[in-house]
């Protein structure tokens, strides 16, 4: 079977299983599966062997079953890494590059800086931080030893064992001690009782444990501010990822922070808060 016949064939497949985007699904795992270029899929159109054809049917019986996009390729691109994802650790978001990108506004960039981000999963946050700032130090910590196993293979597929340090720990319990320059993270946030209304990929695949915020999304939240102020330098900020929970606020000024503000992302929803600890 040729490379096009295959990918509507893979296309048809998905849309009776009810995907919503079927033929750019079906051209991202064809392209992300078998290494196809898109000029080479449509100029040469190749034949494929019964292997791959195997594997694009494995592909779609995983995906009928709404396992994620992500996790069947074994990758997502995030602020211009390609990282590895699967099972047991959370597919960063574009929302999150977002958090990067208020980030590194705020981090100094002329003198060698410290960073420190709990919750860090596959390490997306603390590894696209590190690579736009050479001078930094950054050090991430997570509790789960399944998303660690992820973070680890990140780290040494980019290199950055010198400048990235992986703890494993409860948010900044492994950081006692120490001080930062800069925090930052994006905790679970999703009410308890919001997580069954999620999408399939997310509610039936992406650990609970990455996701579950408590009653009110705010109880992880609640612990990084709270604890927050021990380990940030004079002037330091922190910056923390929502789901709408302006009550951040208050809570942030609870804890001593100042300079607080609430950003929107793309969609105007509130996604983010900043804050800093006083001079």
């Amino acid at each position: 079977m040729r490379a096009l016949e295959a990918l509507r064939q893979l296309s048809r497949e998905l849309q009776a299983a009810g995907l919503q985007e079927p033929q750019r699904e079906a051209l991202a795992l064809l392209q992300g599966l078998l290494q196809i270029e898109l000029t080479a899929l449509y100029r040469e159109n190749p034949s494929l062997s019964q292997e791959e054809l195997e594997r694009l049917r494995e592909a779609a019986s995983r995906r009928a079953r709404r396992e994620p996009l992500q996790y069947i390729l074994g990758w997502v691109d995030f602020a211009g890494l390609r990282l590895r994802v699967g099972p047991g650790v959370l597919i960063p978001r574009p929302e999150t590059e977002l958090l990067l990108q208020h980030a590194l506004a705020l981090a100094p960039k002329d003198r060698p800086i410290e960073v420190a981000e709990p919750c860090s999963g596959s390490a997306a946050l603390a590894l696209a931080l590190a690579k736009a700032l050479p001078l930094a130090q950054v050090w991430a910590t997570e509790c789960s030893q399944e998303a660690l196993g992820w973070a680890r293979l990140n780290l040494r597929q980019l290199g950055l064992e010198q400048r990235v340090h992986l703890l494993h720990g409860d948010l900044l319990e492994p950081l006692r001690g120490m001080s930062f320059d800069l925090l930052l993270g994006n905790p679970p946030y999703v009410p308890t009782g919001k997580l069954r209304g999620l999408q399939p990929e997310v509610s039936l695949w992406e650990p609970r444990q990455a996701l579950d915020g408590g009653p009110d999304g705010l109880d992880i939240i609640r612990r990084i501010l709270r604890e927050a102020p021990s380990v940030l330098r004079p002037g330091a900020w922190l910056l923390l990822e929502l789901g709408g929970q302006q009550e951040a606020a208050a809570l942030a000024r609870k804890a001593g922070l100042r300079d607080i503000q609430l950003k929107e992302d793309l969609a105007g929803q509130v996604r983010f808060l900043l804050c800093r600890k006083p001079l």
